[in-house]
């Protein structure tokens, strides 16, 4: 296995999951507005924005099998070119089975990508230098997910949602030419190909497990679910928020709120990727968790909303720093262990959180008096809890 950071590796797939990101986070801006115009109805909104993680929970073992007897490249041309197709579709498909079909493939598609791309960043980052890989890795992959919900704003008041499909299908196969700076990692598995010597493995990597699904159910599921849900209920009048003597449609903000933590990712997560390469990323794990869980507490309380908005950007500050310190822990151990069959366990661990955390919000707003007490600040006692036990691990 290579000990250096191949940056021109890293960039090329973070580039790819980047372009195939766009149609996808177009449909989360999209979808909820002209959801009628395009036949559908609220919950089945609802269906087909989450069917595609739901999927994923299965998709994440049966993809990390398929990386054993495959070509990592091979996997990521097959994502590729399924990205591509999913988001042109969108723009020809009628009526809930065939684009049903379409987010289970763009499921498929996200497996194939994330998992080749946490293996590829993994094997081509010297130990010593995991949290900068990963950093680059996340920040650029999500720039797709800013350009999606801007880009996909502007173009379908511009041109109409059918021809936005095309154009930002299309742009997935002009990244053709750049999968010649792909190319298969070497993966040394240290004894991962042997069922009793991984099982033996894993059992100690059992808190990096919970720690992916606690984070990824809170921030994923919990925090992007309710940002909207907490401004339209706190903070509109009549469907507006009063900014500074300006009014905003609740909706925009809320997408624009969505969507602003993808603009200082690519820097953010790459300096505290790098900073925890020298510091250590336990202490900026405790203290990402501690701080997370007192203002994840203090999210759903009634303030000015200069306040709140304050608060919320912060959260979505913490939650770059998380993510990235989680996925840098994970591929410090996966070297120790197995690249191929942690990178799949985590993936799959993370999906189960983000498909949860959203149906549990819901649930629970939905059905009890207390439904924000419960959620946010029985969610900050668990994660203080698990910073307790992170502590305590020595």
């Amino acid at each position: 296995m290579k000990a250096k950071v191949e940056n021109g590796q890293i960039i090329a797939v973070s580039l790819l999951t980047a372009i195939c990101l766009l149609g996808d986070s177009m449909l989360y801006l999209i979808l909820p507005i002209y959801y009628k115009e395009l036949g559908f109805t609220l919950f089945e909104v609802g269906l087909l924005l989450s069917i595609n993680r739901l999927v994923r929970i299965p998709l994440g073992l049966f993809v990390g099998g398929i990386y054993r007897k495959i070509k990592i490249k091979t996997g990521l041309w097959i994502a590729l070119f399924l990205g591509g197709f999913t988001t042109i579709g969108y723009g020809w498909a009628e009526g809930l089975i065939p684009w049903l079909t379409l987010r289970v493939l763009w499921g498929c598609s996200w497996t194939l990508l994330r998992i080749g791309g946490l293996i590829i960043v993994t094997c081509d980052s010297a130990e010593e230098k995991h949290g900068e890989g990963m950093g680059l890795y996340n920040g650029l992959y999500r720039l797709g997910s800013l350009v999606g919900i801007l880009a996909g704003a502007v173009l379908v008041v511009s041109i109409g949602f059918q021809y936005t499909c095309y154009l930002l299908g299309g742009l997935v196969f002009f990244f053709i030419p750049w999968m010649k700076w792909i190319h298969s990692p070497q993966v040394d598995e240290e004894g991962g190909n042997n069922e009793e010597k991984f099982l033996e493995n894993i059992r100690g990597e059992w808190l990096l497990l919970l720690t992916g699904f606690i984070i990824s159910f809170h921030i994923q599921g919990v925090l992007n679910w309710t940002i909207g849900y907490l401004l339209t209920h706190k903070y509109t009048d009549i469907g507006m928020v009063s900014f500074g003597g300006f009014f905003l449609h609740s909706t925009i903000l809320a997408g624009v709120l969505s969507g602003v933590r993808w603009m200082w990712e690519p820097f953010l997560a790459l300096y505290v990727g790098r900073f925890s390469d020298h510091r250590g990323r336990k202490p900026f794990l405790l203290w990402g968790i501690s701080l997370f869980a007192v203002a994840f507490a203090l999210f759903s309380m009634t303030f000015s909303f200069i306040i709140w908005l304050m608060l919320c950007l912060f959260l979505l500050i913490l939650a770059t720093v998380l993510t990235t310190i989680s996925d840098s822990m994970m591929a410090d151990r996966a070297k120790r262990t197995s690249v191929n069959r942690l990178s799949t366990l985590y993936t799959s661990v993370v999906d189960i959180g983000a498909a949860f955390g959203p149906l549990w919000a819901s649930y629970v707003l939905g059905q009890f008096k207390w439904g924000e007490w419960i959620l946010f600040d029985g969610g900050a006692v668990i994660l203080l809890l698990l910073a307790c036990m992170w502590k305590t691990r020595g």
